[in-house]
């Protein structure tokens, strides 16, 4: 009986039942792994301005962003993420990935196949089998070769793998911009458009007497108390 077995179960199947299981997982694999970069990339994203953000309204900004300007950056970053998702996820989530795209991408990473994969799927989509001895050899050659190699492989993950290391490398610059830099950081400013006061390497922690009345013409001594960089001017 035309039969072969797959590395993870011992049951026998039909040649083309193991060639259908594999094209379907690669197919699946394809759709994940686009999920998988797109994820990747608008975290990258979202780092990569915060990290901007804070770099530039503490150093290169006067006064720092103004209302205004934080409002605009911050929809255009969550517009530009949304329409990502729905290019790279939302939409090819409801189509199927074809089984010639999935067959050439194993094709590239399974040379003993030599275009016997491709050949197959191309002739059952167009609904011209051949010969039913030949179709069973074209089958079991295939079901023999992807037999034969990891299908995890397959998949081609160097996109996902750079913007991993892209973000690896901002995650890097960001921590060390957190311990060393005098200014503390904070999320609230470039995530938000509430009225928070840009970072400063002076910090008012305390004022005597506070709130007080003072009568014209008199003088009302203030005392305070500063941590982190001492002003050279009050």
């Amino acid at each position: 009986m035309s039969t072969t077995t797959s590395k993870s179960s011992s049951k026998y199947v039909d040649y083309d039942e193991y060639v259908d299981y594999q094209l379907e997982r690669t197919r699946s694999e394809i759709k994940w792994n686009d999920v998988l970069t797109t994820i990747a990339g608008i975290a990258t994203l979202v780092l990569s301005y915060l990290f901007l953000f804070t770099l530039l309204d503490h150093w290169f900004i006067a006064g720092g962003f103004s209302r205004s300007t934080r409002a605009w950056l911050l929809i255009s970053v969550l517009v530009i993420s949304a329409a990502w998702v729905v290019w790279k996820i939302v939409l090819p989530w409801w189509r199927k990935v074809h089984a010639l795209f999935a067959a050439r991408m194993i094709e590239e990473h399974v040379p003993g196949l030599k275009s016997n994969l491709l050949n197959l799927i191309d002739l059952e989509a167009a609904g011209r089998k051949p010969n039913a001895s030949i179709m069973k050899a074209m089958e079991k050659r295939s079901a023999v070769e992807l037999s034969r190699v990891d299908m995890e492989h397959v998949i081609d993950r160097r996109q996902l793998l750079r913007i991993c290391y892209v973000l690896l490398a901002v995650v890097v610059l960001f921590c060390l911009y957190a311990v060393f830099s005098p200014k503390p950081i904070s999320f609230l400013r470039p995530l938000t458009i509430a009225n928070v006061p840009v970072a400063t390497q002076s910090r008012i922690v305390e004022v005597t007497p506070g709130d007080a009345i003072v009568l014209a013409r008199r003088t009302l001594p203030v005392s305070v108390v500063i941590r982190d960089k001492q002003p050279a001017h009050v």
